[in-house]
C-alpha cells in the first residue's frame, strides 16, 4: 500500500516539474506577400480595351468608383471632340450646336460596355481598373450605323429639284438620323467608320446651298426695289422665285426681323409666290429702323442645322420712317465747285421725299427727326482724246439717313452714277452730270 502511495507522489512532483519548466517559443506565421497587379503601374490600351486607372488615398475609398468612371468618360469625350474637330476643319461644318447632345448619347452607348472595376489595396492607397470592351462596342456600333446610313440614304434619294417644304423635311430628317454617329478617333477606332456618315451630311450641304442660291425674295415694286425706304404702318409685297426653273415658290417661310424689335414675324409665300407685310410702327424714342426680310431657313430645317452647314439666306433689305417725317437736309460735293450746292439733283430730293414720303424740311437740325444727307462725289474722264470729243464728267452720290436725336444710321444706299458732257467747258459737263443725275432721282426712285 505504501508502494503505491510512494508511486502517486512520484508521478504527480513530475507533472508539476514538467510544468514549471521553460516553454520554447511559439514559432510565428509570416503573413503573405501582398502581390500588386501589374495593372497599377502599367495600364497601356490595346486593340481589345481603354484602360482607366485611378489611385486614391484609404479615407476616399468612398469615391473611388465615380472617379474611375469619370476619367473613363474624360478620355472618350476628348478623344471625340478631336477627331470632330479635324472632320470639321477639312469640311467646313461646324458642329459646334450639336457637340453636347451628341457626346451625351455617346457616353451613354459605350457605358454599357464599361467592366465593373477591378480593386486592389496597399499600406496605404485604394486603386480602381475600369475597362471598356471597344471591340465590342464597335462591332454594335457598325451594325447599327449599317442600318441607319441605308435609311438615312433612301430618304435623300427621295429629295427632288423642287424647292418645297417636303424637300426640307427630307433633308433634316435624314442628319437627325446620321449626326449621332460621327466617329471616334485613334483611342477607340482609327479605321474612319464614319467616312459614309460624313460624305452624307457634305450631300445635304451641297443640296441646302443650292437652294439657297436659287431662291430670289424681291420686292414686286420696282421703285421699292431700287429705293427700298418706306413710311411706317405701310404695306410692302415681296415675291419669291427660283431662279433655275422661273417658277414662283409657294410655302416658303420668309422672316422679317429687326434688331429695334424683340421678335420676328414669318410670313408664307402663296401660290403665286407673293407676300404681303405691313411694317411695324415707330416707337416713341427712335425716328426710324432697319428691317430685314431672308428666308427662314431655321423654320424650314432648324437653327442647329443651319449653323452646321453655315448657310447665309438671302436678305432683302428695308429702312422705315416716320409717316410725315420733318427732316434736314445735308448734302456735300467732292471734286467740285461749292457754290453749286442748289443744283437740280438737291431739289429732285427735296421733291421726291414730300412727294412719296410726306416729308416737311426744315432749316433747323433740331427741330427735325430725321437728317438726310447726300454725299455727290464728281470725276471727271482723262483729257479729251481729240478736239471733236466733249469733256465727260461722272456724277455719283450716296444717300444717307440717320435719326436726328440718336444720331443712327438706319439708310444708307448708292444712287444712280450718271454722266454729263460738254464740249467746251469741264464745269459744263458737271453740270450737265448732276442734272443727268436729278433725272434718275426723278424717274427711276420716286416715280
Amino acid at each position: 500500500m505504501m508502494r503505491f502511495i510512494i508511486h502517486i507522489f512520484s508521478f504527480v512532483l513530475l507533472i508539476f516539474i514538467v510544468s514549471c519548466s521553460s516553454k520554447p517559443a511559439p514559432i510565428i506565421q509570416k503573413p503573405p506577400k501582398v502581390i500588386k497587379p501589374a495593372w497599377v503601374e502599367n495600364h497601356q490600351h490595346d486593340s481589345a480595351y481603354v484602360y482607366s486607372v485611378y489611385k486614391v488615398e484609404k479615407k476616399e475609398a468612398s469615391i473611388l468608383n465615380d472617379l474611375v468612371y469619370n476619367q473613363m468618360e474624360k478620355m472618350i469625350e476628348d478623344d471625340f471632340l478631336n477627331h470632330l474637330k479635324n472632320i470639321a476643319d477639312s469640311t467646313n461644318l461646324d458642329f459646334s450646336m450639336y457637340v453636347d447632345v451628341i457626346i451625351e448619347k455617346r457616353i451613354l452607348r459605350a457605358s454599357k460596355y464599361f467592366t465593373k472595376p477591378e480593386k486592389f489595396i496597399d499600406k496605404n492607397h485604394l486603386y480602381a481598373l475600369l475597362k471598356f470592351d471597344k471591340k465590342s462596342f464597335i462591332k454594335a456600333f457598325e451594325n447599327d450605323l449599317s442600318d441607319t446610313l441605308h435609311l438615312a440614304q433612301q430618304i435623300i434619294n427621295n429629295i427632288s429639284d423642287d424647292i418645297s417644304e417636303k424637300n426640307f423635311k427630307r433633308i433634316s430628317k435624314s442628319l437627325g438620323l446620321i449626326i449621332n454617329y460621327i466617329g471616334y478617333g485613334s483611342l477607340i477606332s482609327s479605321n474612319n467608320i464614319d467616312k459614309d456618315v460624313v460624305q452624307l451630311i457634305l450631300q445635304l450641304k451641297k443640296i441646302t446651298h443650292t437652294y439657297n442660291d436659287r431662291i430670289q425674295l424681291a420686292y414686286k415694286s420696282d421703285y421699292l426695289q431700287k429705293m427700298p425706304l418706306v413710311n411706317e404702318s405701310r404695306r410692302v409685297i415681296l415675291i419669291s422665285k427660283d431662279l433655275l426653273s422661273g417658277k414662283m415658290l409657294s410655302g416658303l417661310w420668309i422672316e422679317a426681323r429687326s434688331e429695334s424689335f424683340d421678335e420676328s414675324d414669318l410670313l408664307i409665300s402663296k401660290e403665286n409666290g407673293s407676300m404681303e407685310y405691313q411694317v411695324r410702327s415707330l416707337d416713341q424714342i427712335t425716328n426710324g429702323y432697319k428691317l430685314q426680310f431672308n428666308v427662314a431657313f431655321n423654320v424650314l430645317l432648324n437653327d442647329d442645322l443651319v449653323k452646321l452647314f453655315k448657310l447665309s439666306p438671302k436678305k432683302c433689305k428695308l429702312s422705315v420712317i416716320p409717316k410725315s417725317p420733318n427732316m434736314f437736309f445735308e448734302n456735300s460735293f467732292n471734286n467740285f465747285d461749292n457754290s453749286l450746292k442748289d443744283l437740280p439733283v438737291v431739289d429732285a430730293i427735296k421733291k421726291c421725299f414730300e412727294k412719296k414720303y410726306s416729308a416737311s424740311f426744315t432749316r433747323n437740325k433740331k427741330e427735325s427727326s430725321i437728317a438726310i444727307e447726300l454725299d455727290v462725289i464728281t470725276q471727271e474722264n482723262a483729257d479729251k482724246i481729240s478736239k471733236i470729243y466733249p469733256n465727260f464728267v461722272h456724277a455719283s452720290g450716296h444717300l444717307t439717313i440717320r435719326d436726328s436725336n440718336s444720331n443712327e444710321e438706319f439708310f444708307n444706299q448708292k444712287i444712280f452714277e450718271e454722266s454729263g458732257s460738254d464740249f467746251n467747258s469741264i464745269e459744263k459737263a458737271g453740270i450737265n452730270s448732276l442734272m443727268n443725275l436729278a433725272k434718275v432721282v426723278s424717274l427711276k426712285i420716286c416715280g
